[in-house]
């Protein structure tokens, strides 16, 4: 039996270890892949009329919004290496929030692709506009990810001793971190069965609601 005192580094272990990151990388890398051909066939499958829908959802009119879908489970990999990076690095752990936010907003940059109008009055239609706003805020993130990476690198280069973390308040980031990985992916995994149902049954329904499949 376990004692009381290893459970903590036995789960964590468990859920946080690299091989489980390893692990997971590879498991998201391939159903974002497969996602994308199955996103990308009922596009088509609805084109050419095999399939059917009273009122064909945005994702589903162009081939181009089909790579929404493996970056939102991208997404989902970004977010379980910031729970991941929680009680070992500070710096990759503030880096990794900014790539979320990159990731979310080039996620939109595609969704929006499809629906673009190019027009001589591209700053008179508002879903151009918007487009050139996450155009310019997803190159601003990219300069500061690379900023700050480079500082730090910079920084932890020249030899600067970092005093040893309290033990305590690791021990604290690590049971917070085991709290909530599988708390984020019953998250997620709800999120992806109500987007499911929305874009699958949605057309049945008079009323639309507007559920992402990553939605945090």
């Amino acid at each position: 039996m376990i004692k009381k005192k290893n459970i903590l580094p036995f789960v964590f272990n468990i859920l946080l270890s690299e091989n489980t990151r390893l692990r997971t990388e590879k498991i998201i890398l391939n159903i974002a892949l497969a996602s994308f051909f199955v996103h990308l066939s009922i596009i088509y499958l609805l084109k050419f009329d095999v399939l059917y829908f009273q009122s064909t959802p945005e994702l589903l009119t162009n081939p181009i919004a089909a790579i929404y879908t493996p970056f939102s489970f991208i997404i989902v990999y970004e977010v379980y290496l910031l729970i991941y990076y929680l009680p070992k690095s500070f710096t990759t752990y503030i880096t990794k929030q900014y790539e979320i936010i990159t990731l979310i907003i080039i996620r939109k940059l595609f969704k929006d692709l499809a629906s673009l109008e190019l027009s001589s009055n591209w700053f008179e239609i508002k879903g151009d506009l918007q487009f050139t706003y996450d155009l310019v805020a997803s190159l601003l993130l990219f300069y500061l990810i690379f900023q700050f990476q480079k500082h730090g690198k910079r920084i932890f280069g020249q030899g600067v001793e970092i005093k040893p973390v309290i033990e305590k308040f690791v021990i604290k980031k690590k049971i917070i971190a085991v709290i909530l990985v599988p708390l984020f992916f019953v998250m997620a995994l709800n999120t992806l069965i109500e987007w499911s149902t929305e874009i699958f049954f949605r057309p049945l329904n008079c009323h639309r609601s507007k559920v992402s499949i990553i939605s945090f």
